[in-house]
């Protein structure tokens, strides 16, 4: 007789496991739940969510999977510091968990540092720079277009760890620029798409098609009309000032398509105004 509590796994040829248990009365199993899978991949972490008194909720862009989150059940517990160190944001992480696509939130098995990115955390501006990336690649992930973004996201914080101070807001933008058109909806910015006119003609930059002359959107100035038509050659990076209007721009295209804020962008803005309203003042 079979024991009604005993669970039956089956592994399919692509890795994932089938449950079956034997109902109360020991007859024919049934389906107990969806299909799971172990996955180990590389991953950049996003965001970090405490969950209850020891636990986190941890969202990577993976290699192959796309956008994860993860419950790293403990990883808060005073015993194991390596752990919550490991998963700090922008991290670079090598991490196993179980892959159920019924569930939203996956279970963290195992993390390994890969890279913590030493360089990026030397000032506060060159970390922020980094958050915005983060927070644009995590809002375009979400929209479901995740094949390229982490290339793109890799490549963006490893320019911003080598970059002079006065050129990170201009990257930030280059590097938003290429999210954006790794997610498929990247703006026309070699010439006003609603006139053909050169780009310094252009008075906004539109959502629906770049930048533009006589049709509304976000409103941009001429030097910075020109520095976005350059940016996408990435050997060209603006100064401070017409970075941080690139970002803008780019932040409110970016919003645009996703429906929410990128407010580290606007973060990044009020950190550089700070800074220099300071050391005006010395």
């Amino acid at each position: 007789m079979t024991c009604p509590f005993l669970v039956y796994s089956c592994w399919q040829n692509s890795g994932s496991m089938v449950s079956y248990r034997p109902d109360a009365a020991g007859k024919t199993p049934f389906f107990e739940g969806p299909y799971m899978q172990q996955v180990r991949e590389e991953g950049i972490v996003l965001r970090r969510v405490d969950y209850g008194e020891t636990s986190a909720i941890v969202t990577l862009l993976t290699r192959h999977h796309g956008l994860v989150a993860c419950m790293a059940r403990g990883m808060r517990r005073k015993g194991k510091p390596g752990l919550s160190g490991v998963l700090d944001t922008l991290n670079r992480v090598e991490c196993s968990f179980t892959l159920r696509e019924s569930r939203s939130v996956q279970t963290l098995t195992e993390a390994a540092l890969l890279d913590w990115r030493p360089a990026l955390r030397t000032d506060p501006v060159r970390i922020a720079c980094g958050a915005v990336l983060a927070e644009a690649a995590l809002q375009l992930g979400e929209s479901g277009e995740t094949e390229t973004l982490f290339e793109v996201l890799e490549n963006g914080l490893t320019a911003l760890a080598a970059a002079d101070t006065p050129k990170l807001p201009g990257l930030a933008a280059a590097g938003l620029l290429q999210l954006v058109h790794a997610a498929g909806i990247a703006p026309v910015l070699d010439c006003c798409a609603d006139t053909g006119e050169p780009p310094d003609q252009a008075r906004f930059l539109s959502p629906d098609l770049g930048l533009v002359r006589l049709q509304r959107g976000i409103p941009i100035a001429r030097e910075t009309a020109l520095a976005l038509a350059v940016l996408p050659r990435g050997d060209v990076i603006p100064d401070t000032r017409t970075g941080l209007a690139c970002l803008a721009a780019l932040a409110g295209y970016t919003g645009m398509h996703t429906g929410r804020d990128l407010g580290s962008a606007r973060v990044l803005a009020q950190m550089i105004y700070a800074e220099n309203k300071h050391e005006n003042a010395l």
